[in-house]
């Protein structure tokens, strides 16, 4: 493979989404999406509580929704307001 080779493809860059983003940056589709982690100021240990809660209890549906199974796990106000900054609720309907 040539580096032409490579920029001849498209590759789209994904934009952080609560029921989407993994922990780390992904390939999806013909895209790379955004990773969790990439939030600055969130921590492995919150990334992870979000993943576990959306695996077992389903996609967030709003960002009350996410406020409330996530409070009483390791997601404080101020990691909420980061992860609302940073863009990753726009994909949610509320």
């Amino acid at each position: 493979l040539r580096l032409k080779d490579f920029l001849d493809v498209e590759i789209n860059l994904l934009p952080l989404d609560i029921n989407n983003s993994s922990k780390d940056f992904t390939f999806e589709g013909k895209g790379i999406r955004i990773g969790l982690l990439s939030i600055d100021g969130l921590n492995e240990e919150s990334v992870d509580s979000i993943i576990a809660e959306r695996n077992r209890n389903g996609i967030f549906v709003s960002i009350t929704d996410f406020k409330n199974r996530m409070v009483s796990n390791t997601i404080c106000k101020d990691k909420i307001d980061l992860i609302v900054t940073s863009g990753a609720f726009e994909a949610l309907p509320e």
